[in-house]
């Protein structure tokens, strides 16, 4: 299946559950023990952005990946205060990351 293709199913999946949300709405305060308001405020708005979100993504995704290092855990971040792009901070057992890994470290981030 073409990457389109899986994009336009999670479109059609989020129009059907708009077409029965009243009964999905009832059925998941039935299910979970919560207030209708809350399934219709939050629950199946966040349900539709999801679908919709991933569904402009499926023809998006083109496989970049950020090099790291074997001998480190790696993970990336992003925050839009650094122009949203993607940086990897690496944390190894070697001495000369000493200093990154005390700079990045929870203990050592500023309190708010």
């Amino acid at each position: 299946m073409r990457p389109a293709e899986r994009g336009g199913l999670l479109l059609k999946l989020a129009e059907a559950i708009r077409g029965a949300q009243d009964e999905l709405v009832m059925l998941e305060s039935l299910d979970s023990g919560k207030p209708v308001s809350a399934s219709v405020v939050r629950i199946l708005p966040a349900v539709l952005d999801t679908l919709t979100y991933y569904a402009g993504m499926a023809d998006k995704i083109n496989g970049q990946v950020i090099p790291t290092r074997n001998d480190a855990l790696t993970y990336t971040t992003a925050s839009r205060w650094r122009g949203g792009r993607h940086r990897a901070v690496e944390f190894s057992a070697d001495d000369r990351d000493v200093e990154d890994r005390n700079r990045l470290s929870p203990a050592a981030a500023p309190s708010c």
